[in-house]
């Protein structure tokens, strides 16, 4: 073999191989399928130059490139802050898009359970005296239901809040292996325990308090029990009806789908821990205190439907990209 020949044969196939290694944190997708191939062409070169040539610097040459390429190949991935900001503006919103009727739905039947359970305590004198003694309700009224806002201190009531809102919504999530069946029985709970709140506090002529402490972070936080809810109920019947699909791929691609809005809810209800320990209790006139849960709910829902909307014209589905067939190996 003429070794001079073909070193100049495929010397630009080797300086190119060597580049696209020296740049491979910000590879784009073609200069990385390009990567994959130069790896298998060079590869191919240092097995021929081992049958056909006792050169030791280029058979040492071409498999440092080759080791290296390899390396770059198998161990290339995504760097971090690619994979949030397509988890931010692609995943979850487009997750949180698709599954929308199914969440939508559920805060209209839980608003409605609440404002029926609401008018209910607060008409009848006898469901009112059922639920406890007088003083026991007028402790509720007075203090209790405000001072629950204010006993602890912002942090540490943040924190406890956040860590409550995203068990809860763990939990719903987590009910979804079950066909999603006890995830109505979670939201009836809390549907009850905001009517009946709602109906005696209104009975006393204390609902513009009741909602000046509810509304600032309850718009967002509950917001986000529906689309746990929404997400885990639409997991339970997909086990039900796959559609087109098979019934494993649809189950898996959903399920998926659920561990992704799992992840984006822990961050939504962080932001509706912190208004509900700094904005609730704070000293704000209560429009104020409302209008910062109205803008905060706006600004998700815009998020949602913008971002989602776009990225499913897109036909992004949110579900993780396919990996590779085969790894290359020299």
């Amino acid at each position: 073999m003429d070794i001079d020949a073909f070193v100049m044969a495929h010397r630009g196939t080797w300086d190119r191989l060597e580049h696209l290694i020296r740049r491979k944190g910000s590879l784009t997708g073609a200069e990385v399928d390009e990567l994959v191939d130069l790896y298998q062409r060079v590869a191919t070169h240092l097995s021929i130059v081992r049958s056909g040539s006792t050169d030791a610097v280029l058979v040492g040459r071409l498999s440092s490139l080759v080791a290296r390429a390899r390396s770059a190949v198998t161990g290339a991935h995504t760097p971090a802050w690619r994979e949030l900001a397509r988890f931010v503006t692609v995943t979850f919103p487009v997750v949180a898009y698709r599954a929308r009727w199914w969440w939508l739905a559920t805060a209209f039947g839980f608003c409605a359970v609440s404002a029926v359970l609401g008018f209910w305590v607060a008409g009848d004198p006898e469901v009112r005296a059922a639920l406890g003694p007088p003083e026991m309700i007028e402790r509720l009224v007075e203090h209790e239901f405000a001072d629950y806002y204010s006993e602890n201190p912002a942090a540490s009531f943040a924190g406890q809040v956040w860590i409550n809102n995203a068990w809860v919504s763990m939990q719903v999530i987590a009910f979804s292996i079950f066909l999603g069946l006890p995830i109505p029985w979670v939201l009836w709970q809390t549907a009850a325990n905001l009517g009946v709140s709602g109906g005696l506090m209104g009975a006393h002529g204390k609902l513009d308090i009741f909602f000046g402490l509810i509304t600032p972070h309850g718009l967002l936080e509950l917001t986000a029990v529906f689309l746990a809810a929404g997400a885990g109920m639409r997991l339970g019947w997909t086990a039900v009806d796959p559609g087109p699909r098979r019934r494993g791929e649809a189950l898996a691609e959903q399920g998926r789908a659920v561990m992704s809005v799992a992840l984006g809810l822990i961050a939504v209800l962080l932001v509706s821990g912190l208004i509900e320990a700094l904005v609730t209790p704070s000293g704000l006139p209560t429009w104020a205190r409302v209008a910062v849960g109205v803008v905060a709910e706006a600004a998700f829902l815009a998020y949602v439907f913008v971002y989602g909307r776009r990225a499913l014209r897109r036909q992004e589905t949110g579900d993780i990209e396919r990996a590779p067939d085969f790894a290359p190996a020299s």
